[in-house]
C-alpha cells in the first residue's frame, strides 16, 4: 500500500527520530513529506509509532494513495521512483 507521510513539527530530536523512521519504509520527497509503501500489517504498527515519537508535539498526515493514483502520479524533475509496482 503506497502512502504520502507529512509532519510538521518544531523539535528537532522529534523530527529526527520521525525522518529516520521513515528512511527505513520509504523516501523523502521534501524536508517533511515521505513517499512510503507499507505492507497491510505494517500500517497499524508504523501509525503507532509514529504516534508514539510525535508525543502531541505536532502533526503527522498519513494519505492512502491507492495503485491506480499511485500510477498517474507525476513529479517533474524527478530522480527516484516513488513507487513500486505491487
Amino acid at each position: 500500500m503506497h502512502y504520502i507521510i507529512a509532519f510538521d513539527v518544531s523539535d528537532d530530536k522529534v523530527r529526527r527520530k520521525l525522518c529516520k523512521m521513515l528512511l527505513n519504509k520509504g523516501v523523502r520527497i521534501q524536508e517533511s513529506v515521505f513517499a512510503v509503501n507499507l505492507k497491510k500489517h505494517e500500517v497499524k504498527s508504523m501509525t503507532k509509532n509514529l504516534e508514539k515519537t510525535l508525543n502531541k508535539q505536532g502533526i503527522i498526515h498519513i494519505i492512502n494513495v491507492c495503485g491506480t493514483c499511485a500510477k498517474k502520479s507525476l513529479a517533474i524533475n524527478k530522480e527516484i521512483e516513488y513507487y513500486a509496482t505491487d
